[in-house]
């Protein structure tokens, strides 16, 4: 089974003994390597839990999103080759912490921006693309014409150009609505709970700067 971060060639839930799925890409910020069949069992078992569709199996988004972690992981060194065999192995120890991955990829791909676009970048996804209610501590995804967007976030520094950048970064996707130009949300459900966690600790952060 090949197992590489970047595009997944289906979006159909991946099961268990479903072992042709590769994920393709024309380069790779790490060096080839292999999974083991303690990490495979517990990708499976892990995802599966954590499937927001309600369908079996599990969903290519968040194998991405794992994948993606895990090969940064073997770019810095941290996987071991453990078989002599010139190639890293992946085991059920390397994998990071289900519950964690996902905010850790909302992390690092803003990462991924100029620092100077960084808090617009947040400040757009995390108050224009999701509400989020104190008082039952949920949220919820927002679809958002671009239009309206760049008005109510133009002070922060939004630009058409930085939207187009959050799209680059699968954070965020574009989708054609009834008016002629396209409104804008989190590019996935799996995304929401990670934003919300960090617009809380962010509203946190500016409440205690305001005392």
């Amino acid at each position: 089974m090949t197992l590489r971060s970047d595009r997944v060639t289906s979006s159909h839930p991946v099961t268990p003994g479903h072992s042709s799925l590769i994920i393709h890409h024309s380069s790779f910020i790490s060096p080839p390597f292999e999974y083991r069949e303690d990490a495979l069992q517990k990708i499976l078992a892990g995802l599966a839990i954590s499937n927001t569709s309600q369908q079996s199996g599990v969903e290519a988004f968040q194998l991405q999103i794992l994948c993606d972690s895990i090969e940064n992981k073997v770019a810095e060194g941290l996987i071991l080759d453990r078989d002599g065999n010139g190639l890293p192995d992946v085991t059920a120890d390397d994998l990071p912490d289900f519950t964690e991955v996902f905010a850790q990829y909302y992390e690092r791909r803003l990462a991924l921006l100029p620092e100077t676009q960084r808090a617009a970048a947040r400040r757009v996804i995390e108050d224009g693309l999701v509400r989020y209610d104190p008082a039952t501590d949920e949220g919820r995804r927002l679809s958002v014409d671009g239009q309206a967007l760049l008005k109510d976030f133009e002070a922060a520094g939004l630009s058409a150009g930085l939207l187009r950048e959050l799209e680059n970064t699968f954070l965020v996707r574009r989708e054609p609505n009834t008016l002629g130009g396209h409104n804008y949300e989190l590019s996935h459900d799996t995304l929401l709970a990670p934003v919300v966690r960090a617009k809380k600790r962010r509203m946190a952060e500016e409440a205690e700067r305001r005392r």
